[in-house]
């Protein structure tokens, strides 16, 4: 549970510069966006972006986020700004500001991600279980992010909750110096710089923070340093960019606490763990216009992370681990993109192959039982898909029809215990089809069928008992969706989206007492229901203001025994109990007011009803009790100079 003890100011200047010369003038970096928001064309309508495809042609409820908005936001993290948005779970399990878990529709993270995250075209879900480290993203190297909920299907497995594509700054014409530094509560510290320009068709972008954060709870402490550089070349068939990441963090997790434990002390630690880690990424990306409508689109990294636990100290236990991970892959798609008459027809097709190893060593003590262990695991998957978006009626009924085929391998070698070793396959096709209705340009509606899964990873094959006896199938999950959107008089825009998602196979973790050891195993059927809707209107020229309601029902189909604690516990799940930590209510509304050139105020509130927490399946204990949070910004933009103060959870609110 995270407690917000104080509000929290955050002051900041930000600087960008520019010569003088007017051939090389300042690009607009503090320009803000009009209601109609960045760039519409969506990264989410096909594997690699390529054909610009906006809302009226994809059936979806896609929210994009330029740099106007994530500017206004106030977000201080990457999972700040995601946790305003719309289908949208977060919260934070491990008692630190940069870890949150974050998800999309009713799926809560446990015991794995459902949410597939791509940074430039490259899948940055952990390779041991699926998780996202967040941390690795800075909020101020962002260009734009779209959120696409609902089973992404031609993302490939891991992503039954949706998808959310995040594309990093890059240099453009007029050279952009761009620096920031903060302060805030319990501390915390950060500043950035960053360059960019292009010249002749060569375009680079450096990009430097650290970021310092004592925790507003002892022994949560962050250090992160993250460094960029980004190379591309343009001509008038190709696009190339080159990028290198390189971050070095040092983090602290107290862990959770008992609500006894809260009353007491709130502050404290019964359980801690610290970790040291490195990162080093490379990407490359092309796409070619081979001409004739057609082209070409490709992406090639290697990603590689090291990471050290000198400390895991829990309730009864204590151990130090390393993990060596690296993932390497590539994509390549080809699109075609032509009018038919008066109807237009975007065609792609595409292979995706990916690679990630995970080797890890570890020791420690359970109780009086030491233990140790040594193991390599690989997860080689291999993905074909296609998809086909085209007029039956011109600009006013748009079908698209899709499909992938992955098929993936799980490799584990156990050096301790070699008769643990074993592999496992699965394979799966996934379709989508949805239909756009357009009848009048300020008006859209959509439908949607998609199907997606997820394989289980190495971490639940092993984790709970001998590898040979963990025949898990992969998760399923089958999604109806219905969607609007509406551009009223007096500049009013209304989105809705309802849906419905069944997840079959669904993994949890069991103990049997009989046998001495847990496993991992597949229930019947989870299922997840519920309306997005969001409005934006002008109330006056200096002012704006934004509403967004989530519902969303995640429930459990079908009845089972789960372990309970204390140890030796169980509880009786039945039909139709909660999934615990995702909230069926989460409304924020923020209002904007500019009231004079430069200045810009933001008020803007969230409430989160009550949710059953992790361990409670069940609904037996006391909920989680219902929170609202407020916060105010205030900005001034000059020029090149911008500088803000943001004050969070003004009204001190407990959470």
């Amino acid at each position: 549970m995270n407690r917000a003890r104080r509000p929290l100011a955050v002051l900041a200047a930000v600087l960008i510069a520019a010569p003088a010369s007017p051939a090389r003038a300042l690009t607009g970096a503090l320009a803000v966006w009009g209601m109609g928001g960045p760039d519409p064309s969506l990264d989410g309508a096909a594997r690699l972006k390529d054909s610009k495809l906006d809302e009226s042609r994809i059936p979806g409820q896609p929210t994009l986020l330029g740099p106007a908005e994530i500017r206004a936001s106030g977000a201080k993290t990457l999972q700040e700004l995601l946790g305003k948005q719309l289908g949208v779970v977060t919260f934070d399990e491990v008692g630190n500001d940069v870890q949150q878990t974050v998800d999309l529709r009713g799926f809560n993270g446990s015991p794995a991600p459902a949410t597939a995250v791509f940074v430039d075209g490259v899948r940055v879900n952990e390779p041991n279980l699926g998780q996202v480290n967040w941390h690795l993203i800075p909020l101020e190297n962002i260009e734009r992010v779209e959120i696409d909920p609902g089973p992404s299907t031609l993302n490939g497995k891991g992503a039954l909750g949706g998808s959310i594509q995040i594309t990093t700054k890059r240099g453009a014409p007029g050279f952009v110096a761009e620096a920031g530094a903060g302060y805030g509560s319990n501390q915390r510290r950060k500043g950035y710089v960053s360059v960019g320009d292009a010249i002749a068709g060569l375009d680079y972008q450096l990009f430097a923070s650290h970021e310092n954060d004592p925790g507003f709870r002892r022994q949560s402490y962050a250090n992160i340093g993250t460094a960029e550089v980004k190379l591309g070349k343009k001509t008038e068939a190709t696009d190339t960019v080159f990028s290198y990441q390189r971050v070095d963090d040092r983090l602290q997790q107290p862990g959770s606490l008992t609500g006894s434990e809260i009353a007491q002390d709130p502050d404290q630690n019964v359980s801690r763990v610290d970790t040291v880690s490195s990162l080093n990424f490379f990407n490359l990306n092309e796409r070619m216009d081979l001409g004739e409508g057609f082209s070409l689109a490709a992406n090639g990294h290697l990603r590689q992370r090291r990471e050290a636990t000198p400390l895991n100290q829990g309730r009864t236990s204590v151990s130090n681990f390393l993990v060596d991970m690296t993932q390497t892959g590539a994509t390549g798609q080809l699109t075609y993109d032509t009018e038919l008459g008066e109807r237009r027809s975007v065609a792609a097709a595409g292979v995706e192959y990916d690679k990630a190893d995970a080797d890890s060593t570890g020791a420690g003590s359970f109780g009086f039982f030491s233990f140790t262990n040594s193991t390599f695991a690989r997860d080689q998957s291999l993905g074909v898909f296609a998809q086909e978006n085209i007029d039956l009626i011109p600009k006013t009924l748009i079908l698209t029809a899709g499909l992938r085929h992955d098929h993936a391998k799980l490799t584990y070698v156990d050096r301790v215990a070699p008769s643990n070793s074993g592999s496992q396959e699965f394979q799966r096709a996934n379709p989508r089809v949805g239909l756009n209705w357009n009848p009048a340009p300020f008006f859209g509606a959509y439908a949607l069928y998609s199907e997606a899964f997820r394989t289980p990873t190495v971490s639940e094959i092993t984790a709970l008992g001998p590898f040979s006896q963990s025949p898990l199938r992969p998760v399923k999950a089958r999604n109806w969706e219905l969607g609007a959107h509406a551009e009223l008089p007096k500049d009013v825009r209304v989105r809705a989206a309802a849906f419905l998602e069944d997840a079959r196979d669904d993994i949890y973790a069991v103990f049997d007492p009989t046998a001495g050891f847990g496993q991992n195993v597949n229930i019947d059927k989870t299922r997840r229901w519920g309306v997005e809707w969001s409005a934006k209107a002008k109330l006056a020229e200096p002012a704006d203001v934004e509403v967004k309601h989530t519902f969303t029902r995640a429930t459990f189909g079908s009845s089972f025994v789960l372990d309970k604690v204390p140890f030796g516990s169980t509880q009786q799940v039945k039909k139709g109990d909660r999934i615990p930590m995702v909230p069926q209510h989460r409304v924020s509304a923020t209002l904007t007011v500019r009231p004079a050139q430069g200045w810009r105020t933001s008020l803007d509130g969230t409430c989160v009803s009550s949710q059953h927490l992790f361990g409670d399946e069940a609904n037996q204990e006391p909920q989680l009790p219902a929170y609202c949070t407020v916060n105010l910004g205030l900005a001034y933009e000059r020029g090149g100079w911008s500088a803000f103060v943001n004050g969070y959870n003004m009204l001190d609110s407990r959470y």
